[in-house]
């Protein structure tokens, strides 16, 4: 990977990404609601884009009722969105869970709309992506100093523009598997 004024190096890396959806609950249940199997059959969908990935799941209650009581809400609904994600055919080595009960709020000052919030279960789709990641120095080829530069890297027909930082070095990700062209400007 040279190019006439750029020097660069392949390093191999794992690019890790997370999406949250968050499940709210009715008071004093453990069912979810209609409204959000769609959202869930959705994060399913984008987890199967991957070969690596996990569920974290962190259930919650809001203040009303004991703590112990709300400890095994929260462990009820972890439990219930647990079994629509294994019901999507995901494998419980893909799943984390906890069950916080009312012990992290999102709100703690204390409003019906504040506690509704609370009601919640947080579902983190993390993905882990293995890349290569080139790491550029653009050098100036007279002089053999490094400089700040413009830069195209263009892989399938599509060409993105970078710009070198003030030491001519350019950080660019990308899929194993996808060659690479890297041109000066």
């Amino acid at each position: 990977l040279s190019a006439k004024g750029i020097h660069a190096q392949e390093l191999f890396d794992t690019l890790i990404t997370t999406q949250r959806i968050v499940i709210l609950f009715d008071s004093d249940s453990h069912s979810v609601k209609p409204q959000y199997l769609d959202s869930l059959k959705n994060i399913v969908a984008k987890s199967q884009k991957f070969e690596r990935f996990q569920f974290i799941l962190s259930a919650h209650t809001d203040d009303i009722g004991s703590i112990k009581y709300n400890q095994l809400l929260a462990l009820k609904r972890m439990k219930s969105v647990e079994r629509v994600l294994l019901n999507s055919n995901i494998s419980i080595e893909n799943i984390r869970s906890s069950a916080h009960g009312e012990s992290l709020p999102l709100f703690k000052i204390l409003s019906e709309k504040n506690r509704r919030l609370n009601r919640r279960v947080e579902i983190d789709l993390q993905t882990f992506q293995k890349v290569k990641r080139i790491v550029t120095k653009v050098v100036d080829s007279s002089s053999g100093k490094v400089v700040s530069a413009a830069i195209t890297v263009k892989s399938f027909g599509l060409g993105s523009y970078y710009e070198s930082d003030n030491h001519g070095q350019v950080d660019i990700l990308y899929p194993l598997g996808q060659n690479v062209n890297i041109e000066s400007q």
